[in-house]
């Protein structure tokens, strides 16, 4: 599940919900589509409760994953994983 925090990795989350739910279930990006508010959870899953119940509510996969990654890759988040990187590397 995905809860929004800063330490999430949006983008890792989906593509191995995407492998998982297809490989375990066989679910389609779309069936998947209305079934993701199950896997997020704390702010992740308010702000899902918001978009679906607003004027840019998605109507399929592609539109939420481009606003899911929208919301959860902001610069700020993309600078903690360059500096999270620059530790590894030096290490």
């Amino acid at each position: 599940s995905f809860s929004g925090k800063a330490d999430g990795r949006p983008r890792p989350f989906l593509l191995q919900l995407v492998q998982y739910t297809s490989s375990s279930y066989g679910w389609d990006k779309e069936y998947l589509f209305h079934n993701i508010g199950q896997f997020l959870k704390d702010t992740a899953l308010e702000w899902y409760t918001q978009i679906i119940n607003s004027a840019n509510c998605p109507t399929n996969w592609d539109m939420f994953e481009t606003l899911f990654l929208q919301q959860y890759r902001t610069p700020l988040r993309l600078a903690q994983t360059e500096q999270e990187w620059k530790k590894c590397a030096q290490k």
